[in-house]
């Protein structure tokens, strides 16, 4: 089944007026607000026959009504409708009139058009087929078996057959002595259909008999299940809902099946498949980072159960510096320090459970060569070294932080942050370096943290501390870093990559790897950030998409920029941070969350059919007991995915949380919940997604 099927479909129905339908109006009961529902039908309508248009529609060759044309001078008559534009072929009259008419059917969709060689036409409910074959027969008009076309290759728990005592059954003979499910009609009375093994119950069963049984909705090939509040069942032909709300003659409603067919036909069709052999998870680790958008030490106050929520995990931060108010100077010239911000700031990422890298920025004001500006070298190393000592001594001997990994300065490439040739930056590292490990024996250092992945910045910096050590001075190189914005999966991998044949060269050094910064590019040439992404399901897309390409390439640490926005005009502003300034999670946290809390066991997954242009991405995590699955697609129209499990997933089930333009979309409504979007078994995963869409399919949590 597909998850537009397994939705709920909410249709409350009011009497019908005359002059809604031209030539038809039946004493029935139709949808309200009617008008503006097909109005609205038609558009999409229209939408999926422009595409129809341009794609195969699985083998079928169509030619509308007028092409195959009437002898000339004869005119095509039929019934035209006001509510959606169409006209019901003269050929399909008698049959839509003697079984029930638009409440049944619905309206017409389509012109009448050959395919496969039949004339169809398809109304909101059904296909109808015409065949000339059974002419005089009451098989000359056929429906199409829409219920089995839009469920096939479903067999979870709501669509294997149902075992059942023998009390249960009921049992009728049509004339001619052929064994059928048309039971005597009964109010309070079930039915098994021995013909595909499902039971029907009273009110679905009642609503079958009324209104057409084995001809208009064929035999049930699902149980009755509960979907939200309402209770659904499967058959051939329709998709019965019951909808308690209603009054008993509009209790029981038919399911937009013709609509749900067709847009399956534009669909790009997936299969993926996941594999059941776990291998290792790599060593990558994923933390947070956080820059420049407040000096207010109190600013992770209103986060800290959310941040608290994602679990253990690493915090850069920068601006450490200039943002809390540490150095002053005397008027004597001498330097005191002051931890009380500093302090604030590490305790609240204490109480979320985190630890923090620390990246040496940017300059006391008062340290710089002018003594005014937070991004020039210092006018006396001797200070700088006292200072950055002095940091460390109080975080990790003094307070017994522990941290481990201190990074030196923040994109030095850049001059908006180091306004001093890059010479100069490797010599305030080597100073830093040195302070770092006085105070700390222990702890990790690296660089260069350069904006983008700069081939001739790594390397110079790579060479110069190969230079230290053949002059015999210290070189500390425990890690290699730098930031990525924008890039796409494979611009990652590449970079990864490249980093490692650079290290070859360098066999003295053995630092890990890390992108201390990255997320989607904001302003200047490339930017990603178009419509505000962050705050969207797009931004969640961009993370894991990068995260599936760092996790490939055996990446050490990612840092997602950023924790918290800054305060802006709105809640949701188009900024980095995974949070709102008033802490409202954003479609970016929930990816994060799932994916730290993901369980152990990497599953191998494979595109089996279907576009393999990046457009479809997935990992998938754990055993049938607990796994975790995430699935997401960028294509340029719908696509039907089908996730395909091993066998030992066969008894679990899924919930699934769907990220879209309509779904778990705060930036839009306003709402920063949670919703749960389906509970689907392992056997029926089977998806309809709509461009820019992020499915979280998670078991055992």
């Amino acid at each position: 089944m597909t998850a537009a099927c397994l939705a709920r479909r909410r249709i409350f129905y009011v009497p019908v007026r005359k002059s809604q339908v031209v030539g038809h109006a039946p004493n029935r009961m139709l949808p309200a607000s009617q008008s503006l529902f097909h109005r609205q039908a038609a558009r999409i309508l229209a939408g999926i026959f422009c595409l129809l248009a341009l794609l195969p529609l699985s083998g079928h060759v169509s030619q509308s009504y007028a092409e195959q044309g009437t002898p000339a001078g004869q005119p095509v008559t039929g019934r035209f409708y006001e509510a959606t534009g169409h006209t019901l072929a003269p050929e399909f009259l008698a049959f839509y009139d003697d079984n029930g008419g638009v409440p049944q059917f619905g309206y017409p969709i389509t012109e009448a058009r050959m395919e496969n060689g039949y004339l169809v036409q398809w109304t909101e409910r059904q296909r109808l087929e015409f065949h000339p074959e059974n002419a005089g027969t009451e098989y000359e008009v056929l429906l199409g078996l829409l219920g089995r076309e839009l469920t096939r290759g479903l067999d979870g728990p709501r669509f294997s057959s149902e075992t059942i005592g023998e009390a249960q059954r009921t049992s009728s003979t049509l004339p001619g002595g052929r064994s059928t499910s048309t039971p005597t009609p009964a109010a309070d009375v079930s039915h098994f259909f021995t013909e595909t093994g499902h039971l029907v119950s009273a009110d679905f069963l009642s609503y079958w008999q009324e209104h057409g049984g084995v001809r208009i909705f064929g035999y049930p090939i699902s149980n009755s299940y509960q979907d939200g509040d309402l209770q659904v069942q499967w058959f051939e032909r329709a998709r019965m809902e019951l909808h308690p709300e209603n009054s008993p003659a509009t209790r029981v409603l038919l399911g937009l099946l013709a609509y749900e067919s067709l847009k399956e036909r534009i669909n790009y069709p997936y299969e993926v498949q996941v594999a059941n052999n776990p291998a290792p998870d790599t060593n990558m680790e994923i933390g947070l980072a956080q820059g420049g958008e407040s000096d207010d030490p109190g600013f992770f106050d209103n986060i800290r159960a959310d941040g608290q929520a994602l679990g253990p995990g690493l915090v850069r931060l920068d601006n450490v510096f200039n943002h809390y108010d540490i150095v002053h100077r005397a008027p004597d010239n001498s330097i005191t320090y002051d931890w009380t911000e500093l302090d604030r700031v590490l305790s609240a990422l204490k109480a979320m459970d985190k630890e923090a890298l620390i990246c040496l920025s940017y300059m006391p004001e008062t340290l710089s060569v002018s003594g005014t500006s937070r991004v020039q070298a210092p006018a006396n190393y001797e200070e700088w070294a006292a200072l950055v000592t002095a940091t460390v001594q109080h975080v990790n001997i003094e307070r017994g932080m522990g941290v481990r990994y201190w990074e030196v300065w923040n994109e030095p490439d850049q001059w908006g942050f180091w306004q001093a040739p890059f010479p100069e930056y490797l010599k305030l590292y080597d100073v830093t370096a040195e302070a770092v490990l006085k105070a700390d024996p222990t702890a990790k250092v690296g660089g260069p943290a350069t904006s983008y992945f700069s081939t001739d910045h790594i390397g110079e910096f790579l060479e110069h501390e190969r230079y230290n050590v053949l002059m015999g001075v210290p070189a500390h190189v425990d890690f290699i870093s730098w930031h990525s914005y924008g890039y796409t999966p494979d611009q990652v991998a590449a970079n990864i990559r490249r980093m490692r044949q650079i290290l070859e060269d360098f066999p003295m050094f053995n630092p890990h790897i890390f992108i201390t910064e990255f997320n989607v590019l904001q302003g200047g040439a490339g930017d990603t950030s178009a419509g505000k992404k962050t705050d969207t399901v797009d931004g969640a897309i961009a993370f894991l998409s990068s995260i599936e390409s760092m996790q490939r390439e055996r990446l050490d640490r990612a840092f997602l920029f950023e924790l918290k926005d800054g305060p802006g005009p709105t809640s949701y502003w188009g900024r980095w941070g995974i949070l709102t300034y008033d802490d409202k999670p954003k479609p970016l946290y929930y990816a994060l969350q799932a994916y730290q809390n993901r369980p152990s066991g990497m599953l191998p997954v494979r595109i089996t059919s279907g576009l393999t242009d990046g457009s479809l991405g997935i990992m998938a995590y754990g055993n049938p007991s607990r796994a975790t699955i995430f699935l997401w697609y960028r294509g340029p129209a719908g696509a039907r995915v089908k996730v395909g499990l091993p066998s030992t997933f066969d008894n679990t089930n899924f919930d699934l949380t769907l990220f879209d333009a309509t779904h778990n979309n705060p930036a839009k409504t306003g709402d920063p919940s949670l919703a749960t979007w389906q509970h689907l078994n392992a056997r029926d995963l089977v998806l309809d997604l709509q461009p820019n869409s992020l499915v979280l399919i998670r078991s055992g949590r």
